[in-house]
């Protein structure tokens, strides 16, 4: 029910604004880059998007990071790269490239200017 809400206030968001601007942000653009880098893909958008929004939750340090692996856990969501059919250094590759998606819209991936290093400890830290 709380997924279903989600989607629904994502949308009403989207309607509002005119754009899935709201409902499109950093891990979008890591989606975007994972098709623009090695396609085509095994995985579905929704697959790549809600397995990059754990690494951005962990980028934001955002507190329901965890509550959100138990949710994904609960409806057996993948929460691995490895379900992307990536391995890290290409998903570091996909994160450092995800800034010249769409670069009009700006995300924390702009400001936080990443290095490898610091998106494989993220990966490490965060068990992806």
């Amino acid at each position: 029910m709380c997924l279903a809400r989600g989607l629904i206030k994502s949308g009403f968001a989207m309607c509002i604004v005119g754009s899935s601007r709201p409902a499109s942000g950093s891990e979008h653009k890591i989606s975007h880059s994972i098709d623009h880098l090695y396609s085509p893909r095994k995985n579905l958008h929704g697959e790549q998007v809600g397995i990059a929004a754990l690494f951005t939750m962990a980028l934001q340090r955002n507190q329901y990071l965890e509550k959100v692996k138990e949710l994904y856990t609960r409806v057996a969501f993948p929460q691995k790269i490895k379900k992307l059919y990536l391995n890290t250094d290409q998903f570091v590759r996909v994160v450092l490239n995800a800034t010249k998606i769409r670069p009009e819209r700006h995300t924390i991936l702009e400001n936080a200017k990443l290095t490898s290093e610091e998106i494989k400890k993220i990966i490490k830290d965060t068990k992806l």
